[in-house]
């Protein structure tokens, strides 16, 4: 049985200070262990629980899938592997979480706070990352395909991800790295794309109108049938 442990603080439903809670992935059952007694509860779901404050879960190689996360606190959870196709983390706080190689096709996490996250490698097929708040995060290698970053801000890096036909619109994205990125169709509408690395990325058919590339670094940048109108170049940049 997959088992996740977590260390999490009295708030919320649960009236202790502190303790260790170690849980089945899909079992509704939780057994809590402090320093001096064992104490099982079988009224909460695993999404009530960890709406309160959790440090560090380990939810890697768990089936999450469909899950409500929404609003939680998950600093440096530990889901590699995970299947969290369709879950819900929409406003949750992920800061240093690591979802390596996770499946995420469908996931929620609009407007969740996500600095130095790490998502190398995952399968995040038409996920929502509208509003979500990014800084040094690495979301490198991985298929972010009709994926929804409309609104995001912060620093990222896409380097070699698939995302094409996602969206940007109205993005701040400065100083990220697209670096051999597939942006086939992306619409960066009215996106702030100042001081990005486009070296090699593919944007064959995307739309960059009103988009601000200031100081972008285009070196063999694929713009074929890219929509430019509007768009701000970078200073001394010319058409191949």
């Amino acid at each position: 049985v997959d088992t996740y442990m977590c260390k999490l603080g009295g708030v919320g439903r649960i009236a202790l200070t502190s303790f260790l809670l170690i849980a089945s992935c899909s079992s509704q059952s939780q057994t809590v262990v402090t320093d001096s007694s064992t104490i099982t509860t079988t009224t909460l779901s695993l999404e009530k629980v960890f709406k309160n404050s959790c440090i560090a879960p380990d939810f890697n190689d768990c089936n999450l899938y469909g899950r409500d996360f929404s609003g939680a606190f998950l600093w440096q959870a530990q889901m590699t592997y995970t299947d969290m196709r369709g879950a819900n983390l929409s406003g949750a706080f992920l800061r240093q979480a690591n979802f390596e190689g996770a499946l995420l096709n469908y996931a929620n996490f609009s407007k969740a706070i996500m600095p130095e996250v790490w998502m190398q490698d995952v399968q995040a097929p038409f996920a929502n990352f509208s509003g979500v708040e990014f800084s040094i995060s690495n979301l490198s290698n991985a298929n972010f395909a009709g994926a929804d970053f409309t609104g995001a801000t912060g620093t990222a890096n896409f380097t070699e991800s698939s995302l094409v036909n996602a969206t940007f619109i109205d993005a701040n994205l400065d100083g990220s790295y697209f670096t051999n990125a597939d942006l086939r169709g992306a619409d960066f509408l009215r996106a702030k794309l100042t001081n990005v690395d486009l070296t090699g990325a593919d944007l064959t058919d995307a739309d960059l109108t009103d988009a601000d590339l200031t100081d972008a670094i285009l070196t063999r940048t694929i713009l074929t049938n890219a929509t430019l109108k509007g768009t701000k170049m970078p200073s001394g940049w010319t058409a191949p």
